[in-house]
């Protein structure tokens, strides 16, 4: 695993995942590139704040989440290509980190960090090595274990 953070639970929305707020992206049709909405299927039982382009506009639900003051942490959940070992891990608040390793291109994302920032909340990043991506292709087993490490970081502390 990859970690910008070699403790993940240093970030508020480890240890406090009730307030924060889940932006999911992805694509189901691209094989591993889904592995922000599969994230976000899971946290949408245990999280009120979990957004994900399969059901929502993370975007559109931004103002909101900007302006509910319980929300202390906002977390970007999706593939990546961090040209490491596939389903390696990336955790980091870095706004370069996350401009060049985002690989969803309708969020303008230093705009995005800048509105969070400015709001005094917490932005962090959380982004899977992706393989395979083809057109209705099946996931790869790495990055399906990436996700339930990646859950596990917030399903233990919430059982």
């Amino acid at each position: 695993m990859t970690e910008e953070n070699s403790n993940p639970f240093s970030f508020s929305c480890f240890t406090k995942p009730e307030h924060t707020a889940f932006l999911c992206f992805g694509n189901l049709d691209r094989s591993d590139d889904a592995i922000g909405l599969l994230i976000a299927r899971d946290l949408k039982n245990l999280f009120p704040h979990v957004f994900s382009e399969e059901f929502d506009d993370p975007i559109g639900e931004l103002l909101m989440i900007l302006e509910d003051e319980s929300i202390e942490c906002i977390t970007v959940i999706d593939a990546c290509d961090l040209k490491a070992e596939n389903g390696s891990v990336i955790v980091s608040s870095n706004i370069k980190v996350a401009e060049s390793r985002l690989s969803t291109h309708t969020i303008p994302i230093k705009q995005l960090i800048e509105l969070i920032h400015n709001e005094g909340k917490e932005f962090v990043f959380i982004g899977v090595q992706v393989y395979n991506v083809e057109f209705m292709g099946e996931m790869s087993e790495e990055v399906l274990k990436a996700k339930e490490k990646i859950l596990s970081w917030f399903v233990k502390e919430n059982q």
